[in-house]
Formats: C-alpha cells, sequence, structure tokens
C-alpha cells in the first residue's frame, strides 16, 4: 500500500511539475516543504500491535510543497469535518479517538503560516 501511494505521489508529482520520465536532480532553490500537524489519533496498542495492552497516540501529519509553478497539497490527514462532527467518520471513530481541535483545521493552520 505505501508503495502504490510513493509511486502514485511520484507519478502526481511528475505529471503536475511536466516532468516527462526521470526527475531533475537539483530541485528548483525557491521550492519548500512544510509539514503540519491534522491532530492525533489516540488508541489501544491492541489495533496496531497483536498482544499488546495501553494507549498510543499516533501523530497524522498533512503536507505542502510550495513550488514556483504551483502548491501541492497531499496526504491531507484527518479529515476537518471530524471537528465539527464527531460522527463523520462513523461508528469506529470512537476506537481512533482523534484530536477535534479547530486550531488543527488545514485553512487554519495554512492561513497562519508565513510561508
Amino acid at each position: 500500500m505505501l508503495l502504490r501511494c510513493a509511486r502514485a505521489l511520484g507519478i502526481l508529482t511528475l505529471d503536475f511539475f511536466g516532468g516527462h520520465g526521470a526527475m531533475a536532480a537539483d530541485a528548483p532553490k525557491e521550492m519548500k516543504l512544510y509539514v503540519f500537524s491534522s491532530g492525533a489519533l489516540n488508541l489501544d496498542k491492541s489495533i496496531i500491535q497483536n498482544g499488546a495492552s495501553g494507549k498510543v497516540q499516533i501523530p497524522v501529519g498533512f503536507f505542502l510543497i510550495r513550488h514556483p509553478k504551483g502548491d501541492v497539497l497531499f496526504d491531507c490527514g484527518n479529515n476537518d469535518k471530524i471537528i465539527t462532527d464527531a460522527d463523520y467518520w462513523g461508528p469506529f471513530v470512537k476506537a481512533l479517538d482523534p484530536g477535534r481541535s479547530p486550531d488543527i483545521a488545514i485553512d487554519t493552520q495554512l492561513s497562519q503560516e508565513s510561508m
């Protein structure tokens, strides 16, 4: 799954930035990668590891590439709709217990950053 996502991102990146084959070795000096937090999932360890007990907090991020030809927002983390609608993900969300603070909304964070 991760490999498919990486391949898809590579194809998207090549298409977006006009690549036709191998990507250039050097990125434009104006290109930057920003990493943001969209909260965390707070869940029982047993969900991700058989036989484990206790709780674990898993950070969830989203990413912005700022490029001279345009911006790319990808892997957009937790859906912002869960901030105002706790039932948006359905009943299984109780097991994930995501953070729901308005300050983690994508548009809120992007508007506050000086990029």
